[in-house]
């Protein structure tokens, strides 16, 4: 399963991921629940899900793409409301009718319809040129946004007035290599370090680090968070907490962070 696109808002080329990944599964499943929205937008082709098929992976090592959207978050639809598409190949054919009753096997027989009516009304306003233009309507806010934000941040420290500290927008200039630019550190030993992946415990499934936060010092919140949650692991086997990002060490117990090198330049 992949996350498509990450709750910083980095998304895949797909056909490349699918392709990369087929050697060594036949099928895929695409985590979109905040993405519902890019099918209807040129900026995003071939960066979702259901855009690897036969016309962009063409022979028989195609796989079976899944992709599962939360309809709720960023399309017109009702609370709780979302999507399950399949995108069947050869190689593992899907057949529509047992994957529904497998599908019905769990949910309820009861389902609250103006919910349902919901994910319709929302696919027909994305139907057309429409999807488009509300994509795009979208967009176009957004970088204005992000402008603004650059710009106030800007004049607040030219003025020299008041404290040098406004929010600011994430966008990386240079990205560090995994392969030899990160090295997983336990808690005790991060402070200080920059964060090279994304730390998210759930409930409630927000983010706690994000790729280029700093980890602070070791009495500080993210690090005195993260101590707490290990600690309730080590107490409390088989109740450990969802933190994705997280490795922990099969050997010690330890939690271990993604973090960046030091002496490796981040800007």
């Amino acid at each position: 399963m992949i996350t498509n696109s990450t709750y910083d808002g980095l998304c895949y080329d797909t056909v490349q991921t699918a392709r990369a990944l087929a050697p060594s599964t036949p099928r895929l499943h695409f985590d979109e629940a905040w993405f519902a929205h890019a099918r209807f937008h040129p900026l995003y082709a071939g960066r979702y899900g259901m855009a690897v098929g036969p016309d962009t992976f063409e022979g028989d090592g195609r796989p079976t793409v899944f992709a599962t959207q939360s309809t709720h978050k960023l399309l017109a639809a009702l609370s709780q409301s979302a999507m399950v598409h399949v995108k069947s190949a050869p190689r593992a054919p899907v057949d529509h009718h047992r994957f529904n009753e497998a599908f019905m096997m769990h949910g309820t027989t009861s389902a609250p319809y103006p919910v349902i009516a919901s994910l319709d009304a929302a696919t027909a306003m994305m139907d057309g040129p429409q999807g488009e233009w509300l994509v795009n309507e979208v967009i176009t806010e957004a970088i204005r946004f992000r402008q603004t934000v650059v710009r106030t941040g800007r004049r607040i420290a030219d003025a020299g007035d008041r404290l040098p500290w406004f929010f600011g927008v994430w966008q990386p200039d240079t990205v560090t290599d995994p392969a030899d630019g990160t090295e997983r550190l336990p808690p005790a030993r991060a402070a200080g370090r920059v964060a090279a992946a994304m730390v998210t415990v759930t409930p409630p499934g927000i983010p706690v680090l994000m790729p280029g936060g700093a980890l602070g010092a070791t009495g500080g919140p993210v690090l005195r968070y993260l101590g707490a949650l290990e600690a309730f692991d080590r107490a409390f086997p088989g109740l450990h907490s969802e933190a994705h990002g997280v490795t922990v060490d099969p050997d010690t117990g330890d939690y271990l962070i993604e973090c960046v090198r030091e002496g490796v330049q981040v800007t």
